[in-house]
């Protein structure tokens, strides 16, 4: 199968059933208030990728350049952002794509996915695809980072913003569940 065959797959795959998007962009809104010190937004990233992978039955696989594969080949990466849409003009705000201290990160750059994911993760939540051409086309290097902007010509929305979708808020301790789960896990690592 080629590549541009299994985007199309793809977007089929997560557009033939509303019920997946919408849960998946309700567990990346609530958990949008929470988890964002920074050693702990790798954990919430976890959380909605494996929900994206629960959801839409691939598999969850964290590697280097990609978080989720789809028909057991194609590699997806996926970046989940408060406000990853622009309003008023037609393009995604800034993308960090690769985050990096590599001093070579240019000189080393490979293709490491497939397919883009693109969650915005405040109302209104929102959900788009596009190919790894698509997010490399407006890219830029920095110091320690690949960064994009992506038109919307060059995404597919699953979920558009103009859906308007948003769920209520649901209010929960979130650090008592972190707390509970380090002392379970050290609990398991003793004899």
């Amino acid at each position: 199968m080629t590549r541009e065959n299994a985007f199309e797959e793809l977007i089929r795959h997560m557009c033939h059933n509303k019920q997946p998007c919408l849960n998946a962009l309700q567990v990346a809104g609530r958990l949008n208030p929470y988890l964002n010190k920074q050693t702990d937004r790798m954990f919430k990233s976890k959380v909605v990728d494996q929900t994206y992978a629960e959801e839409f039955g691939m598999s969850y696989k964290d590697k280097k350049g990609y978080d989720l594969l789809f028909r057991d080949c194609w590699r997806i990466s996926h970046k989940a952002q408060k406000t990853a849409f622009c309003k008023t003009k037609k393009r995604t705000r800034e993308i960090a794509l690769v985050n990096t201290q590599s001093k070579h990160l240019k000189a080393n750059r490979n293709q490491d996915f497939d397919f883009l994911l693109i969650t915005q993760t405040s109302a209104p939540l929102s959900i788009a695809l596009c190919t790894y051409e698509a997010a490399m086309k407006n890219s830029w290097f920095t110091s320690d980072q690949i960064k994009t902007r992506i038109d919307y010509e060059n995404l597919v929305f699953i979920v558009d913003p103009n859906e308007k979708i948003e769920f209520s808020d649901k209010k929960f301790n979130i650090q008592s569940l972190i707390m509970a789960l380090s002392k379970r896990i050290r609990e398991m690592c003793k004899d």
